[in-house]
């Protein structure tokens, strides 16, 4: 019996110095990454990488489990934002949320995986032009803690998760091809910005509350302006736009009127914007349609190498409450460009 304690002993002892030394001189952690040219802007990539609704679509793990549940949580499209999900032995049970993004630039997403076993996780997604489209480079990265080094000296997790990466890159090609080849083609035209004035009522407002905010605020700001003052159109209703913070989800925007000369009118303040090379685009449609407009003027100023400044001009041309049609409403969209 003492013999037969005595092995048992033993080895114990030698299954926990190969653990331990298993533990020192495992891997301390795993990165990959794959990356594909898609032929599609970098807008429509993005939206189809920051809204967690749109993985569906090209996600090489959504066909795992066809009764998978997902639950989508916080601002699509902005930091916070995320969704989990609950499926069977191969899908997992596990959390997925932004916690870093560049808009049409990069995203960071922390990812928690509750099963089939615990461990975090980041992925990585960064958006680059190429060949007139955009170069997606999608990583993954872990670190893994002592007691998992001996377990992963015997798994190869490039093989593992090498191909799924491959296969969903592949997926994102075709659906974005095919969203960007559906959606109209805006011609950008370079002029002579003549010099503007402007009585504007600016603030730093939620995206989200952008629509309320032109509803509240730009009759207020037409009868405070021309109608109190008995001043003539000078040109469109106009919203200026200073900054894009997608992270905060706000921007440091205006409603404004032109005016021919600057006149004090309490609560309002004087914006010039001289006279000026830009970029412009006429835009039919609903507004909240309008950033591929946006995005088709900054492409062409990359390609072309100019640089913008702010702030973005939006000129609102066409009443929706005169034309019925929202597709014939026209928009139009301005850059100034920096000299």
């Amino acid at each position: 019996m003492k013999k037969i304690l005595t092995g048992i002993v033993i080895v114990a002892v030698i299954l926990l110095v190969t653990f331990l030394l298993a533990g020192f001189l495992g891997p301390h952690g795993f990165t990959m990454s794959r990356s594909i040219v898609i032929k599609a802007p970098k807008a429509v990539v993005f939206k189809n990488i920051s809204d967690y609704n749109n993985w569906m679509k090209w996600s090489p793990w959504a066909d795992l489990d066809s009764n998978c549940k997902y639950e989508y949580y916080g601002t699509q499209g902005q930091i916070g934002a995320g969704f989990k999900w609950k499926g069977n032995d191969k899908a997992g049970q596990g959390d997925m949320n932004t916690t870093a993004m560049n808009e049409n630039d990069s995203l960071i997403s922390k990812l928690t995986f509750i099963k089939p076993y615990p461990a975090e996780a980041v992925a990585g997604f960064k958006l680059e032009d190429a060949d007139g489209g955009t170069k997606l480079t999608w990583s993954f990265s872990q670190s893994y803690t002592f007691s998992q080094r001996p377990m992963m000296l015997f798994m190869n997790m490039e093989k593992m998760l090498g191909p799924d990466y491959e296969k969903g890159l592949a997926k994102m090609k075709e659906v974005s091809e095919k969203q960007a080849s559906s959606q109209p083609a805006y011609e950008v035209k370079e002029i002579i910005w003549a010099a503007h004035t402007y009585l504007a009522d600016r603030a730093v407002v939620a995206m989200k509350d952008l629509g309320k905010v032109f509803m509240e605020k730009m009759p207020k700001a037409f009868t405070n302006i021309i109608q109190k003052n008995k001043l003539a159109m000078e040109g469109a209703p106009t919203g200026l736009y200073f900054t894009w913070d997608t992270a905060k989800g706000e921007t440091d925007m205006a409603v404004a009127m032109v005016v021919k000369n600057a006149i004090k009118v309490y609560g309002y303040t004087t914006v010039i914007l001289d006279r000026s090379r830009a970029l412009m685009v006429d835009y039919y449609g609903p507004y909240d349609n309008m950033k591929g407009a946006h995005d088709a003027i900054h492409q062409y100023a990359a390609s072309k190498g100019l640089k913008l400044k702010s702030p973005a001009i939006e000129e609102y041309v066409g009443d929706p409450g005169v034309e019925k049609d929202p597709n014939k409403v026209l928009t139009k969209v301005y850059y100034l460009i920096q000299d």
